[in-house]
């Protein structure tokens, strides 16, 4: 694998958000996260796309 040549396989650089939109996860960004911190800085954010998807939930 490491002797692939990536640059030329993939010529679109895709960002991670662009690469798992294809599949039925959500992904959250937070902005100026770090490490030790996002999951705190998150938070509210989860809980809110949690009651979203709940809201939205087909029967």
């Amino acid at each position: 694998m490491a002797a692939l040549p990536i640059a030329a396989i993939l010529t679109h650089d895709y960002s991670l958000t662009e690469a798992l939109s294809g599949i039925p996860i959500r992904v959250i960004a937070i902005q100026d996260g770090t490490h030790s911190d996002t999951y705190r800085q998150a938070m509210a954010v989860y809980v809110e796309t949690v009651l979203q998807m709940l809201a939205n939930k087909q029967p």
